[in-house]
């Protein structure tokens, strides 16, 4: 059976839709990082936490976008987890240097009190003087320092005085990185949120997306059973030709999962046009840690023609008759008429039928 690939398609909306989510969840996330950190900064939790929220961003705009190009959202994520982080230290910066210039400001409040004390004579600045002068003292220091003002001097003072990681949150008393210890942390941040807005876009470009129809597949149904089942179905799948019999009946009725916590998992994804699915199989086994459970994929987005999954998800025994081999009947493809996806739910019943009536199958209409 033929695996889904991505077809590495775009559309004309692909590339605004991508940058447009791309800026704007790499801003505000930025925004949002930048003005939390001045109270607490996580090393790597937080650049983490940063690429997620971007990486939400630009799954959407993929989506939104119909892209199907792992080499477009590759870039656009990793600049836009860039540019996040950019804007994360730029509010560091204009945070940092609001709180150095009310320092100057009070410094120069002193000396004009103590100047009027002196000489009764002498003229107050204005507050635009003040500011002026505070931002001219400010500007200063730093081209004495780094030789370089505003953010860049500011960003090579930061280095210059290197960042301290300390056990609590506190801003002193902590391992100083030094200089190229904190440039080397500060790259790596930066990578790392690109990094993982790059994993959300490709989570969506493995989504399986419909050409015919334009449209992505939805999930559409899950069932649960034990991996010797999973292993039997992966077999079946897996080894299907256009010209394999139909393995009727194979997912309609899976048997539970083992009570040891470990157990596989069926995904079907659904074209809503034309109906094309796209079967998935995982192994799910506990952890040794005994928190949560690993999940590695048997057989991943195997692409199914809509007759083969109504065969495989009606009940062994109620296949219709079309001939010796027991395929159902040439026609219009059968509506498919999946099971909710809700464990444990019961069947919704349907209207009553007089006795001795058959139950009618998805597509046909009631035996009379």
């Amino acid at each position: 059976m033929q695996v889904y690939q991505a077809s590495g398609n775009l559309d004309s909306r692909s590339w605004p839709a991508l940058v447009g989510f791309g800026l704007g969840g790499a801003l505000s996330v930025g925004l949002l990082a930048g003005i939390i950190t001045q109270f607490i900064d996580l090393v790597i939790v937080f650049p983490l936490a940063m690429g997620m929220g971007v990486g939400i961003a630009i799954k959407q705009g993929a989506r939104l976008g119909h892209c199907r190009n792992l080499a477009a959202v590759t870039v656009v994520a990793f600049a836009m987890g860039l540019l996040c982080y950019g804007v994360k230290l730029y509010v560091n910066y204009r945070g940092s240097r609001s709180s150095v210039m009310e320092l100057i400001k009070a410094d120069i409040h002193k000396r004009i009190a103590e100047e009027k004390k002196s000489d009764a004579s002498f003229k107050e600045p204005s507050p635009a003087d003040v500011d002026r002068i505070a931002d001219e003292v400010y500007r200063e220091v730093l081209v004495q320092k780094t030789g370089s003002s505003g953010f860049m001097g500011w960003f090579k003072m930061l280095l210059q005085s290197g960042i301290s990681l300390s056990h609590g949150g506190g801003s002193s008393g902590g391992l100083n990185l030094g200089w190229v210890g904190s440039l080397i942390l500060l790259l790596v941040e930066a990578i790392l949120v690109g990094f993982m807005a790059y994993s959300a876009g490709l989570d969506q470009m493995k989504q399986p997306y419909c050409e015919k129809c334009y449209r992505w597949a939805d999930l559409a149904w899950r069932g649960v059973t034990n991996l010797k089942t999973l292993g039997g179905v992966a077999e079946t799948v897996t080894k299907l030709t256009p010209a394999s019999e139909p393995p009727a009946g194979l997912l309609a009725a899976l048997p539970p999962a083992d009570e040891s916590g470990e157990h596989g998992r069926v995904e079907l994804r659904l074209c809503e046009g034309c109906k094309e699915g796209f079967l998935s199989g995982f192994a799910l086994t506990p952890r040794a840690d005994g928190k949560g459970l690993d999940s590695a994929a048997v057989f991943e987005n195997l692409v199914c023609p809509p007759q083969l999954i109504l065969t495989m998800r009606r009940p062994a025994g109620a296949a219709e008759t079309g001939g010796e081999s027991g395929r159902p009947p040439a026609g219009p493809t059968p509506r498919l008429n999946l099971p909710s996806m809700s464990a444990g739910r019961p069947p919704v019943p349907g209207p009553a039928r007089p006795a001795g009536t058959p139950p009618s199958r998805p597509g046909n209409p009631p035996a009379k």
